[in-house]
């Protein structure tokens, strides 16, 4: 592909110049990069959808005012760990796949928010319940024999 030849210069045309020391930045070369393509803005309805969609969402995860739906209560955590399959394995090590911390977030809340509250049930049930001598036993079906057993004993 041919080029053009600067009439000062001589040199090939890749970029403008004009042999001028006026920092217009005519004479510094080629541009470093070539300007960034700028997105089309949405239709200001599709924008509207994408925001109530994403409130919705938000609503549903964390309620009105980001508190949890529920209180995490013994029942609850009974009636949840029913609903798992019992020979399933949870990791009691890690605090957001250990089953006393799927049960906080199925419920719309975590150890963390838990902590600030009242960490004692928390720990509580997480010796009672979610620890096992054995790994073994970190199975979803003996949490629930524990939760049970736990259960039993409490008024």
């Amino acid at each position: 592909m041919p080029m053009d030849t600067c009439e000062i210069c001589g040199a090939e045309l890749s970029f403008a110049h004009d042999h001028r020391p006026d920092n217009t930045g005519l004479d510094d070369g080629p541009p470093l990069r070539t300007p960034r393509k700028k997105m089309q803005p949405k239709p200001a309805d599709e924008t509207r959808a994408i925001r109530a969609q994403a409130w919705a969402t938000r609503r549903e995860r964390y309620g009105q005012k980001r508190k949890p739906q529920t209180e995490p209560t013994l029942d609850g955590l009974i009636a949840w760990l029913e609903t798992q399959d019992p020979k399933s394995k949870y990791d009691y090590w890690d605090v957001d796949r250990c089953a006393i911390g799927q049960y906080l977030t199925s419920i719309g809340t975590s150890h963390a928010e838990q902590d600030r509250k009242d960490c004692r049930l928390i720990l509580y049930w997480n010796s009672k319940i979610a620890a096992s001598k054995t790994a073994a036993g970190e199975t979803f079906g003996a949490a629930l024999k524990r939760a049970r057993r736990l259960h039993k004993w409490t008024p």
